[in-house]
């Protein structure tokens, strides 16, 4: 079978990601974008071991560049983004 990209019914943005976070948070929140030397670093932060946190890093810095493999046509799923970030949050 391979890799399969899935997205939901719409493809998002970090903005659209922060908006859906905020309305069901009722308050402000912002995007912050961490540049690229630095992503090792804050995965290091987070938890990860250094293997995991330079291929996270790699592999974001692939998908900045657009040179990550995605479908043309991902298979899609009817769940929205708002009804998963509501659903996270309770």
């Amino acid at each position: 079978m391979g890799i399969e990209h899935v997205e939901g019914p719409n493809r998002y943005t970090a903005k659209d990601v922060a908006a859906a976070f905020a309305r069901a948070m009722g308050q402000k929140v912002a995007v912050q974008e961490i540049p690229r030397d630095a992503l090792d670093g804050v995965f290091r932060q987070s938890g990860f071991s250094a293997e995991a946190a330079a291929s996270y890093a790699c592999m974001a810095r692939r998908l900045i560049d657009g040179k990550a493999d995605t479908a043309d046509q991902p298979i899609r799923d009817r769940i929205s983004l708002e009804s998963y970030v509501a659903s996270v949050l309770g």
